[in-house]
């Protein structure tokens, strides 16, 4: 996974909106610059692949449009025996 490959050579990558940015940026070489580059679209897919939990608590890994995707699905899905926000709004009175 081109993930872990940037994570072991010491960056952090996270989802800037539809982009990713990269840390320590100004220890980054020409090389790794390119590489980034040229993988953007393997590098977003990787970012974007959401892990939620199917009915029974398994997990399964599902692969988001966007960052506003991924959050909406981490915010609605939750791992069975803990609550989800949208079910305690929907109990409470």
């Amino acid at each position: 996974m081109l993930l872990e490959k940037i994570k072991n050579s010491g960056f952090i990558i996270e989802l800037d909106g539809n982009s990713f940015t990269v840390s320590p940026s100004d220890t980054l070489t020409d090389k790794q610059r390119d590489f980034m580059k040229s993988n953007k679209p393997q590098i977003m897919a990787e970012l974007l692949l959401t892990t939620v939990y199917n009915l029974y608590g398994t997990p399964i890994q599902i692969q988001a449009k966007d960052a506003e995707h991924q959050a909406w699905l981490i915010e609605v899905n939750h791992k069975i025996g803990t609550p989800s926000p949208l079910t305690l709004e929907f109990t409470n009175e």
